[in-house]
């Protein structure tokens, strides 16, 4: 478990030297977010999008299934429908016609022929005006659209509270910062101790709170640490995060704590180090000397090295590199994750003692080092590409 825990690391890290982490979407969220698309978004991209029931699904001549499709709002329009009310799915679909459920049709047109791609079923009649409503702030500041579409994380209907979460999951942090203040802090502290919030929502809910939250908060919060349960896990970063912006004095004991307990779950310490990086990526002028002394812990320690390796070399922060190849020789620093975390950091900065590691390593290790040059190489061209 640990070793594939590891590995599933080792890919997100490559991913994030490629592109840099302002760039990703809410550091606080699932990335499995990231390659999903919330209506409005998904609106752009269908050539027509509509809302009705099902009806008469059969099987016709051609041997082929077919269901009709009753039209009862347009919420994305295209020549091809004219002003049809009714269309044909060129598939066979069970419905029940005496107690029909409304669907959310998501089509693209190819060569004069429809093709529904996505199908979502509404319970709620209140989604057409939702996505309306959502559509028309395409072009407004990405601030206004996360105020439009907090009101409707605690929505009744599954699909428009997890619709809404899906926008503030793919926010980037700066947008999330930026509305921060204005959201609202008693729904959030709510949510966050409501035993039926999703737990994927947590860790957002704990960060945004330290953006509106004020010191009743901070103690909810430290309470909120003192339980060792999945709940408090799953929030971690973000509850690190809150910590920091209410009282950093005690935030930054808290995160120094977790990172320096070997004793503490991986994924927990995992957590604090991803608030680290967040910290450094906001505001490293305020912490940077903290953010270095713990980055100096980090690449020492036999578990968290590779992280702290790759950040340094993504930062080109060359002045950590007589650290980080004295770490290469240690028994603690074998795996080979680590390893290659550091022949990738010696083969880019441009040291006397990382020009004479890269010369050594190429004649005593050459299939190692060819190998780990091929991979830099790869990545150099694929970022300069993009």
């Amino acid at each position: 478990m640990q070793k594939s825990i590891r590995w599933i690391v080792a890919t997100i890290l490559i991913l994030m030297v490629m592109v840099p982490p302002m760039s990703y979407p809410c550091t606080y969220c699932d990335p499995n977010f990231r390659s999903k698309l919330p209506f409005r978004e998904e609106c752009k991209i269908a050539k027509f999008v509509v809302v009705g029931t099902m009806k008469n699904p059969r099987i016709e001549s051609n041997q082929k299934g077919a269901t009709d499709f009753i039209i009862e709002s347009i919420l994305q329009n295209h020549v091809i429908l004219n002003n049809k009310t009714q269309l044909v799915i060129p598939r066979y679909i069970p419905c029940d016609e005496k107690k029909p459920i409304k669907f959310l049709l998501f089509a693209d047109v190819q060569m004069g022929s429809i093709d529904v791609y996505r199908g979502v079923p509404c319970k709620d009649e209140k989604i057409v005006a939702y996505i309306q409503n959502g559509l028309k702030l395409n072009n407004s500041s990405a601030q206004d659209r996360l105020l439009y579409y907090v009101q409707f994380l605690d929505h009744p209907s599954p699909e428009i509270a997890a619709d809404a979460f899906l926008e503030f999951a793919r926010a980037n942090d700066q947008d999330i910062i930026a509305a921060g203040k204005k959201l609202p802090t008693e729904k959030f502290r709510k949510w966050l101790n409501d035993s039926s919030t999703p737990i994927e929502r947590l860790n957002l809910y704990a960060f945004i709170l330290g953006l509106c939250g004020n010191k009743e908060d901070e103690t909810a919060l430290e309470q909120m640490l003192q339980k060792n349960s999945n709940r408090t896990s799953a929030a971690l970063s973000g509850i690190l995060s809150s910590m920091v912006a209410l009282n950093p004095e005690k935030g930054w004991q808290i995160i120094k704590k977790i990172i320096s307990t070997p004793s503490i779950s991986f994924i927990d310490r995992l957590s604090a180090v991803n608030t680290v990086r967040f910290e450094q990526n906001t505001n490293p002028q305020k912490y940077q000397k903290i953010i270095d002394d713990i980055y100096t812990s980090i690449i020492v320690d036999k578990e968290l090295a590779d992280m702290a390796i790759e950040d340094m070399r993504r930062l080109k922060r060359w002045d950590y590199t007589n650290l980080i190849l004295e770490q290469y020789s240690k028994k603690s620093h074998q795996a080979p994750i680590i390893q290659r975390s550091i022949i990738r950091f010696a083969l880019l900065s441009q040291t006397e003692n990382a020009t004479r590691f890269c010369e050594a390593l190429k004649k005593n290790q050459p299939e190692l080092y060819q190998e780990v040059l091929e991979s830099v190489q790869w990545e150099q061209k694929n970022r300069a590409s993009k």
